[in-house]
């Protein structure tokens, strides 16, 4: 064989381990590809359930937060009008005008109670029940006390030492709400 056909095996044989090699290099190269648009949309797919996932938590978050406010507010104004009841003094407050005061803000607890109830966690929902029960305890003491007196001011300082000791549990109440409240805003914003 001649030289020149012998060079020209040589070419053919190197251009062919030089294809080879680029097809393999290709080959590889789409590989890493597929598996790096593979790994970018999992991430992408990861990084939307967490999204979604964060978006929920914070609007049941919310959610609990409105209805905790909502109890705190109505069990404040309970306290307030029993406030009123015992600092009441000569004809200031009419039993029949407070007694419908009374009932009115009680009947208020109890429908928030049971319209934030599926909302509360079980913490929660004892502290609501315990300030239902205890505005309930106290319309029932207050009728029992003011039956058949025109004033509140009627009432007996043991009597009203009574309602006093029930405002104060109805504070320890509310005070769990607002606690757990509290509790729940630092878990979240520490989870940040």
């Amino acid at each position: 064989m001649t030289t020149e056909v012998n060079i020209a095996i040589i070419t053919a044989v190197v251009s062919l381990l030089v294809s080879i090699v680029s097809i393999l290099n290709s080959i590889i190269s789409n590989r890493q590809n597929a598996i790096n648009v593979k790994n970018f949309e999992t991430l992408k797919f990861e990084l939307t359930q967490k999204q979604e996932t964060k978006k929920l938590s914070d609007d049941f978050l919310l959610r609990q937060m409105e209805s905790l406010d909502a109890l705190i507010k109505v069990i404040q104004r309970m306290k307030d009008i029993v406030q009123l009841i015992l600092n009441s003094q000569g004809t200031h407050l009419d039993t029949e005008s407070t007694m419908e005061h009374i009932e009115q803000i009680r009947q208020v607890i109890f429908e928030c109670y049971e319209e934030q109830l599926p909302i509360l966690v079980k913490e929660d929902s004892k502290g609501a029940h315990k300030a239902k029960n205890l505005a309930l305890s106290i319309e029932t003491q207050l009728k029992d006390y003011l039956d058949k007196t025109t004033y509140v001011s009627e009432m007996s300082e043991g009597q009203k030492q009574k309602i006093l000791e029930l405002r104060n549990a109805l504070s320890d109440a509310q005070n769990l709400l607002r606690d757990s409240r509290m509790n729940k805003l630092i878990q979240r914003l520490g989870a940040k």
